[in-house]
């Protein structure tokens, strides 16, 4: 059952995935259009799995479920990600949970893998103070609370403290 997303409660479960591209208005227009639609008809053991769903940063879809009354199944799980390919197939792009970490560079979001935020910190292109988006979040209340980082609060915070050794 789709709820609109102000309507959801901070306890609903999150799952994070990340296009491999900035999306366009019309390709945003039809990820939420199918979204809506999966959200409506998901179910978890035949019954009803309230859900909703966001867009942000015109790169990461995050789906969100109640579990406090059932619990989302593998199956349902599965389906949500059968879901998600299946808007990526139709498309054409990648969507999955983690390709590279959104960082923030001059104001501007920027997808580095994991090397390329090591070597920006050690030429002090960023640092502990540069915002992240922080993949890790697993509830509605972590997104509006711990969506964006600073590094120095991330799981990036241990290659800060190998940098100041070096």
């Amino acid at each position: 059952m789709f709820i609109p997303f102000s309507k959801i409660s901070e306890n609903y479960t999150c799952w994070v995935y990340q296009t491999e591209k900035m999306i366009t208005q019309k390709e945003k227009l039809f990820i939420s259009k199918s979204l809506e639609s999966f959200c409506e008809k998901w179910t978890s053991h035949n019954n009803s799995v309230k859900s909703s769903y966001v867009v942000d940063f015109d790169s990461f879809i995050i789906l969100f479920a109640d579990q406090s009354i059932n619990k989302v199944s593998g199956c349902a799980i599965d389906e949500q990600s059968r879901v998600i390919r299946q808007i990526g197939d139709n498309l054409k792009i990648k969507i999955l949970p983690y390709i590279n970490t959104g960082v923030f560079i001059n104001n501007k979001l920027v997808f580095l893998s994991k090397e390329e935020i090591i070597s920006k910190l050690n030429s002090n292109e960023i640092n502990g103070e540069s915002d992240i988006i922080n993949i890790t979040i697993k509830s509605k209340k972590d997104y509006e609370e711990k969506w964006i980082l600073k590094i120095k609060e991330s799981w990036l915070k241990s290659f800060l403290a190998q940098k100041q050794h070096i």
